[in-house]
This record gives C-alpha cells, structure tokens and sequence, in this order.
C-alpha cells in the first residue's frame, strides 16, 4: 500500500474504513457485550440458586438434628425438604436432605415417609451412586420394619456392588 502522504488522503482512508467496517464493529461490540453481561447474569443466577438450597438444606438440617424434636418442628422440616425438592431438586442438598427426612421419620416412627424420602434418593439424578446405594441400604431396612420383605430384596438387589458391598 502506498504510503498516504497529506492529512487529508488520511482521513478520508478512515472515513472510507468506517463505511465499510463500522457497522460489522459496533454489532461485534454489541454481541460482546451481551454476551459478557449474560454469562454473569447466568452465573449469579446459579450462585444465588445454590445459595437458596443452601439456606434450606441448613434449616432443615439444623430442625432435624436438634437433640428433642417435637411433631411441629418435624412438620415444617418435611415441608422445607418438600420445597427443596421441588424447587432445587436438581442440587446435591435435594437428595442429602431427603436422607436426613428420612432418619427423622424412622425416629419419628413414620415408615411410610421414610420410605417415600429414601426412594426419592434412589430416582434422584443429583445423587451420586454411594448415596444412591446408602438410601438403598436404608429402604431394605426399613421394609423389612414394615415386613414388606419383597420390596426389602429388591432394594438390597439395586444396592448389591460398590463401596457397600460388605453391607
């Protein structure tokens, strides 16, 4: 290229650049920027949703591990695992909490609701397969407290292999 010589051939090579490329840079900045700002709404999004099964996970733990826990207590901590489940079923806190409903039930004497949580553990996809193999264990047992001995093997069947396998 030719070296531009006045002030003049100068700006209109600039002007002449900007007609052709400045529409191209201004919608590359855009969609930059958007880009940019969406990815930390989408991360402040996750980091406030985890911090909300968080929350949950902490208050039902803090009820269900108290040293007396009396029927009213228990009541609101199945309700907030009911709305950790629902609304942030998808976290780790879904399942473990649904571990800790399920051992207060059993104290409780409530077989049918502990049941229900540790099965929930079982069909979860946010628990991992120690977990999953744990809830397992614990379902055996406690059909076998109902003498439901049928759904006690088929729980021992899913939990056979793994980190429990002496179990």
């Amino acid at each position: 290229m030719a070296e531009l010589r006045t002030e003049e051939e100068q700006v209109e090579f600039i002007k002449n650049w900007w007609k052709e490329n400045g529409t191209s840079l201004l919608l590359s900045i855009g969609v930059a920027v958007a880009g940019v700002m969406g990815w930390k709404a989408w991360v402040a999004n996750q980091e406030a949703t985890a911090a909300n099964a968080s929350a949950l996970y902490e208050n039902i733990s803090t009820v269900v591990t108290a040293p007396a826990v009396d029927d009213a207590q228990r009541t609101s901590a199945f309700h907030l695992g009911d709305e950790l489940k629902s609304e942030f079923g998808s976290s780790t806190y879904a399942p473990m909490a649904a571990m800790l409903l399920a051992r207060s039930a059993v104290e409780s004497g409530d077989l049918d609701r502990a049941k229900t949580e540790l099965e929930y553990v079982v069909s979860s996809d946010a628990a991992d397969a120690s977990l999953k193999q744990l809830a397992s264990l614990r379902l055996a047992r406690v059909a076998l407290a109902q003498e439901d001995f049928a759904a006690a093997k088929s729980a021992l069947a899913r939990a056979e292999g793994g980190e429990y396998a002496s179990l």
